[in-house]
């Protein structure tokens, strides 16, 4: 509580912005996580809450936000970030029809995604190399022996292994074997 009152004085001189980010844990919980970001300070993690009760309740939703740009202060906040769904799309409209100095968006990241999602399922060229390039690490994660080489001569580094619910990761996965496969 310390920490955060310092930065609280940092951010009326530069202020700041509010991001949340929900996920999902192991036990099927839903997690929302406050952070604050501003120029002097990457990010400032301000609290972690389990939203499973709630996350479909767009009230509140706008509630546990509101709280949480009523504890940093409204005058030192100047946007706040939250996912794309469409009870953060309704709770970030209340957010801003109730505190005027604030403006909302939601994640552009999430847009690429969706983006990345269409490319791999609408074009077959990308089906077919994302789907090699998933056979490929799938392939080198389960000998033990080829992981150990491939992060002796790689110098430590690790491929990026492709995940079933971000599709960005495939194209990153598929920028790391390019790089294995010119070196």
């Amino acid at each position: 509580m310390k920490l955060l009152e310092e930065y609280k004085l940092e951010w009326k001189k530069t202020s700041c912005l509010i991001m949340s980010d929900g996920w999902t844990d192991k036990k099927r919980h839903c997690i929302c996580n406050f952070l604050v970001n501003s120029p002097k300070r990457i990010n400032f993690f301000l609290s972690s809450v389990d939203i499973s009760n709630i996350s479909k309740t767009v009230d509140k939703v706008f509630e546990m936000l509101d709280a949480i740009v009523k504890r940093i202060d409204e005058e030192n906040i100047i946007q706040v970030v939250t996912d794309n769904a469409e009870n953060y799309k309704a709770e970030g409209q209340l957010l801003m029809e109730k505190r005027k100095s604030l403006f909302w968006t939601s994640y552009v990241a999430h847009y690429i995604d969706l983006i990345l999602e269409d490319f791999e399922n609408k074009l077959e060229f990308y089906q077919l190399t994302i789907a090699k390039g998933r056979r490929i690490t799938s392939y080198m994660y389960s000998r033990i022996i080829f992981i150990s080489m491939l992060r002796h001569f790689m110098k430590e580094r690790d491929l990026i292994r492709s995940a079933a619910t971000r599709f960005a990761i495939a194209y990153l996965t598929l920028g790391c074997l390019n790089i294995i496969k010119c070196s």
